[in-house]
């Protein structure tokens, strides 16, 4: 997606000649891992405290461009908005964006869910 594009293209910002590549990957998996493989084969090194410190607000931007220009998106959080419909990322994986359930509850930040559930006033 144009989001994973974009969320990859921040974490590699202060690597231009590395940033730009991620236009070319055709699938968010193939972005995801792009970055991972990235910093193995190129021997990049990303700052990772930088990187926490700035990830919430890149990842703020990238929604708020997704909300502009992606009508269906729009028109689920709009559904969402009206029926209060709490918004989870589920992931098996990844516990700081998303969140999985476990024993009938969600365990995990869900830091998409909750920037998306922020933004747009679902509570």
């Amino acid at each position: 997606s144009c989001v994973e594009s974009l969320f990859q293209f921040f974490k590699f910002e202060n690597h231009k000649e590395y940033a730009n590549k991620f236009k070319t990957y055709d699938s968010k998996f193939a972005k995801k891992m792009g970055g991972k493989t990235m910093c193995k084969k190129k021997k990049i090194q990303i700052d990772v405290n930088w990187w926490n410190s700035v990830r919430v607000v890149k990842m703020k931007k990238c929604i708020d461009l997704r909300y502009d220009c992606d009508g269906e998106f729009r028109n689920i959080i709009n559904c969402c908005k009206n029926k209060n419909i709490t918004i989870v990322h589920f992931s098996r994986n990844d516990m700081y964006w998303g969140a999985k359930i476990k024993d009938g509850r969600i365990e995990g930040k869900n830091m998409l869910g909750k920037i998306i559930m922020e933004k747009y006033n679902i509570y």
